[in-house]
């Protein structure tokens, strides 16, 4: 926890890829880490919460605690999509999770579909509820709630389902983290600041936009960094994360700025170049068309995996 760490990637052919520098690969190998801890460690969509597997003990979930404030100090990397409940339970207890976080955090927690049903049901607009009761029914269902909701006890039913999914089932996992979380950064972060930090971290087109510092001197050059933000505008939210990583390295928004350079690269040779180092994005200025632009950037985009190759 107190050493410097350098990474070095290794590509599909088991061989050491060539970027060495330490920030860039510092924040990709954070980014593939927790990817990856979503998708086999965790519950939830658009905010997820840790589920407990018999080959986690607490020595286990006390190491991933760590990565968690490894990379908040050494880079200022959180991972945003870990539930904002969860992470304030397991940091000061469930007491300090108010309602509205719980139930924002639960509504995130659901498929938007599931969202919408529950959100239907919870508004005081006047449509008929047995259009979405089966699916309100088979929801709650899911999560084991053995109570017929009606518009008098759903906020009710919500609240206690909100409970059960995001604190009380990883509530083993909450313990194993409090002794590493508390110690470490209940000094840096009230609840306050935890959700001030997901807010800073979630990543938005107005905001990736914002970050571009770029200094145009030609009409090519201007016209260039014009097929970019008008690209950057239209991304959706995983393509949005996609050239953040591309871009930084990260897939939240933990650096300042990304500096826009200007190349002459023609031909074959044509490509956006991205040093994830300084955040460098290294753009060519001889696109003809806004397509020409919007083909090649996205042909790069949709890589599960680019090569480390600056040295």
């Amino acid at each position: 926890m107190k050493c410097d760490l350098k990474f070095i990637m290794v590509d599909v052919q088991g061989n050491a890829e060539k970027g060495v520098d330490w920030k860039g690969i510092y924040r990709d190998a954070l980014a593939n880490v927790w990817q990856e801890f979503y998708i086999s460690c965790c519950l939830g969509e658009r905010e997820r919460v840790p589920f407990l597997r018999h080959d986690f003990q607490s020595d286990e979930w006390k190491a991933v605690a760590r990565i968690i404030v490894k990379g908040f100090l050494d880079l200022g990397y959180f991972p945003a999509m870990l539930s904002k409940g969860f992470v304030i339970s397991s940091m000061f207890g469930e007491k300090a999770v108010s309602d509205d976080i719980l139930l924002q955090s639960f509504s995130k927690y659901l498929a938007p579909l599931d969202e919408q049903v529950l959100s239907r049901w919870q508004s005081n607009e006047e449509w008929n509820p047995e259009d979405d009761r089966d699916e309100l029914i088979d929801l709650l269902d899911r999560y084991d709630c053995r109570k017929l909701p009606t518009k008098q006890n759903i906020n009710g039913l919500t609240l206690e389902v909100a409970h059960k999914e995001v604190i009380q089932k990883a509530q083993y996992i909450a313990d194993c983290w409090e002794d590493i979380l508390k110690p470490a950064l209940g000094q840096l972060l009230s609840v306050d600041k935890i959700l001030a930090l997901y807010k800073t971290l979630e990543a938005t087109n107005k905001k990736v936009l914002k970050m571009l510092d770029a200094n145009p001197v030609t009409n090519s050059e201007r016209s260039a960094l014009e097929f970019l933000k008008r690209y950057v505008r239209a991304l959706d939210l995983a393509k949005l994360k996609s050239f953040l990583m591309f871009c930084t390295g990260a897939d939240v928004i933990c650096v300042p700025k990304i500096s826009v350079y200007f190349t002459k690269l023609e031909g074959l040779q044509r490509r956006p170049i991205a040093r994830t180092c300084g955040c460098v994005l290294e753009l060519p200025s001889t696109y003809d068309c806004y397509t020409e632009f919007r083909t090649e950037f996205t042909n790069i985009l949709v890589k599960e995996k680019w090569q480390n190759g600056i040295m």
